[in-house]
């Protein structure tokens, strides 16, 4: 956030929560998709999304966490319908089934995501 923040300094971050240099958001590092699904109605109207989200549910099914991250950006969608949603890919662990997961997940929202003119992947 800060970095974004440096490059784009007409952006506000906000959520409730903040990070170390005081930036607002809405994430819980640890969280599985499905945390976050339970409270996603926390999370303000906002012109701008950013998720990193996926690699933490990389123990169960990557049809379930990807069907979530789309419930989560088809409800940020519908908050704001003028928002842009930028998806983060994870980065790369030296775990080869977490890693294994998370390529295979990002495989199947790319070809998703692309249908979309407001979610953008960001690696």
């Amino acid at each position: 956030r800060r970095y974004i923040n440096e490059s784009f300094d007409e952006l506000i971050f906000i959520g409730s929560n903040t990070d170390i240099f005081g930036y607002g958001h809405e994430g819980e590092g640890g969280n599985s998709t499905m945390q976050l699904l339970e409270r996603i109605d926390k999370i303000p109207k906002a012109d701008y999304y950013t998720l990193l989200i996926g690699t933490n549910d990389w123990k169960g099914d990557v049809e379930t966490t990807f069907e979530n991250i789309l419930e989560v950006t088809n409800y940020l969608a519908a908050l704001n319908p003028g928002a842009k949603i930028l998806y983060i890919t994870p980065i790369p662990t030296t775990n080869e089934p977490r890693d294994s997961f998370n390529i295979n997940l990002c495989e199947k929202l790319e070809v998703e995501f692309k249908k979309k003119d407001h979610v953008f992947v960001l690696e």
